[in-house]
Protein backbone atom coordinates (compact mmCIF):
# COMPACT_ATOMS: atom_id res chain seq x y z
CA UNK A 1 0.00 0.00 0.00
CA UNK A 2 2.57 3.05 1.30
CA UNK A 3 4.78 3.80 -1.90
CA UNK A 4 8.43 4.81 -0.17
CA UNK A 5 10.04 7.88 -1.88
CA UNK A 6 13.58 9.02 -1.43
CA UNK A 7 13.86 12.24 -0.23
CA UNK A 8 16.09 13.49 -3.04
CA UNK A 9 12.82 13.54 -5.01
CA UNK A 10 10.58 14.90 -3.09
CA UNK A 11 13.15 17.86 -2.86
CA UNK A 12 12.78 18.29 -6.52
CA UNK A 13 9.02 17.93 -6.38
CA UNK A 14 8.59 20.54 -3.45
CA UNK A 15 11.23 22.62 -5.62
CA UNK A 16 8.73 21.84 -8.89
CA UNK A 17 5.70 23.05 -7.12
CA UNK A 18 7.07 25.82 -5.55
CA UNK A 19 8.40 27.51 -8.66
CA UNK A 20 5.96 26.06 -11.33
CA UNK A 21 3.02 26.24 -9.64
CA UNK A 22 2.91 29.81 -7.55
CA UNK A 23 2.38 27.35 -4.08
CA UNK A 24 3.38 30.00 -0.91
CA UNK A 25 4.51 27.75 1.58
CA UNK A 26 4.16 29.95 5.24
CA UNK A 27 5.33 29.59 8.66
CA UNK A 28 3.67 27.27 10.88
CA UNK A 29 3.89 25.28 14.48
CA UNK A 30 2.77 22.26 14.04
CA UNK A 31 2.71 18.80 16.46
CA UNK A 32 5.28 16.28 15.97
CA UNK A 33 2.95 13.45 15.95
CA UNK A 34 -0.67 13.36 15.54
CA UNK A 35 -3.16 14.26 18.17
CA UNK A 36 -4.15 11.51 20.82
CA UNK A 37 -7.11 11.84 20.90
CA UNK A 38 -7.69 11.43 17.00
CA UNK A 39 -6.44 8.39 16.74
CA UNK A 40 -8.33 5.31 15.25
CA UNK A 41 -11.06 7.86 14.01
CA UNK A 42 -11.97 8.68 10.41
CA UNK A 43 -12.10 12.44 9.29
CA UNK A 44 -15.12 13.36 10.59
CA UNK A 45 -14.71 12.82 13.77
CA UNK A 46 -10.64 13.95 13.57
CA UNK A 47 -12.71 17.08 12.49
CA UNK A 48 -14.10 17.11 15.82
CA UNK A 49 -11.25 16.73 17.79
CA UNK A 50 -9.31 19.60 15.87
CA UNK A 51 -12.26 21.70 16.67
CA UNK A 52 -11.98 20.38 20.58
CA UNK A 53 -8.34 20.84 20.19
CA UNK A 54 -8.67 24.78 18.96
CA UNK A 55 -11.16 25.44 22.08
CA UNK A 56 -8.88 23.65 24.53
CA UNK A 57 -5.92 26.50 23.40
CA UNK A 58 -8.82 29.32 23.02
CA UNK A 59 -8.45 29.14 19.32
CA UNK A 60 -11.12 29.05 16.95
CA UNK A 61 -11.08 26.48 14.02
CA UNK A 62 -9.84 28.57 11.33
CA UNK A 63 -6.66 28.88 13.01
CA UNK A 64 -5.86 24.86 13.75
CA UNK A 65 -6.23 23.03 10.74
CA UNK A 66 -5.21 20.10 9.21
CA UNK A 67 -2.18 20.57 7.30
CA UNK A 68 -1.68 19.23 2.84
CA UNK A 69 0.21 16.76 1.76
CA UNK A 70 3.06 19.31 0.23
CA UNK A 71 3.23 21.27 4.07
CA UNK A 72 3.31 17.88 5.20
CA UNK A 73 6.04 16.63 3.20
CA UNK A 74 8.36 20.33 3.43
CA UNK A 75 7.90 19.60 7.07
CA UNK A 76 8.76 16.10 7.50
CA UNK A 77 11.92 16.91 4.91
CA UNK A 78 13.64 20.17 7.22
CA UNK A 79 13.19 18.73 10.60
CA UNK A 80 15.05 15.57 8.75
CA UNK A 81 17.62 17.89 7.41
CA UNK A 82 18.32 20.48 10.13
CA UNK A 83 17.28 18.33 13.23
CA UNK A 84 17.93 14.59 11.71
CA UNK A 85 14.39 13.52 13.34
CA UNK A 86 11.77 11.34 11.58
CA UNK A 87 8.73 12.94 12.72
CA UNK A 88 5.65 10.74 12.16
CA UNK A 89 8.00 7.77 12.45
CA UNK A 90 5.51 6.33 15.09
CA UNK A 91 1.84 7.38 13.75
CA UNK A 92 0.06 8.39 10.21
CA UNK A 93 -0.92 12.07 9.45
CA UNK A 94 -4.41 12.06 7.28
CA UNK A 95 -3.65 15.19 5.47
CA UNK A 96 -6.57 17.47 3.48
CA UNK A 97 -5.09 16.85 0.34
CA UNK A 98 -7.36 14.79 -1.76
CA UNK A 99 -6.18 11.45 -4.19
CA UNK A 100 -8.39 11.21 -6.66
CA UNK A 101 -12.07 11.81 -6.27
CA UNK A 102 -12.90 11.12 -2.44
CA UNK A 103 -9.72 9.71 -0.84
CA UNK A 104 -7.66 11.43 1.17
CA UNK A 105 -3.39 11.25 1.52
CA UNK A 106 -1.88 10.09 4.46
CA UNK A 107 2.22 9.98 5.22
CA UNK A 108 4.32 8.95 7.54
CA UNK A 109 8.20 8.42 7.87
CA UNK A 110 9.04 5.15 7.67
CA UNK A 111 12.35 3.19 7.63
CA UNK A 112 13.05 3.66 4.23
CA UNK A 113 11.82 7.29 4.25
CA UNK A 114 8.82 9.18 3.67
CA UNK A 115 5.46 6.88 2.91
CA UNK A 116 2.30 8.19 1.11
CA UNK A 117 -0.52 6.51 0.44
CA UNK A 118 -4.80 7.34 0.43
CA UNK A 119 -7.48 6.06 2.09
CA UNK A 120 -11.10 6.77 2.29
CA UNK A 121 -12.35 9.23 4.66
CA UNK A 122 -14.77 6.29 6.46
CA UNK A 123 -11.85 4.65 7.51
CA UNK A 124 -10.13 4.20 10.90
CA UNK A 125 -6.84 3.01 11.98
CA UNK A 126 -5.58 2.77 15.20
CA UNK A 127 -1.61 4.61 13.79
CA UNK A 128 -4.12 7.40 11.70
CA UNK A 129 -4.54 10.42 12.83
CA UNK A 130 -4.44 14.33 12.56
CA UNK A 131 -1.39 16.67 13.22
CA UNK A 132 -2.70 20.05 13.93
CA UNK A 133 -1.16 23.07 12.59
CA UNK A 134 -1.72 26.98 13.38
Amino acid sequence: MFRTIPTQVILLVLLAIYLFLDYNLDWAIFSCEVLPDSRNKNYVQQKQVLKQHAQRYQSNELRVRRRNLIETIYDLIIIKLVHDQNLLSETVDLTESKIGRQNLAFINFGEDGIRISDIARQQTHAQLGVCPSW
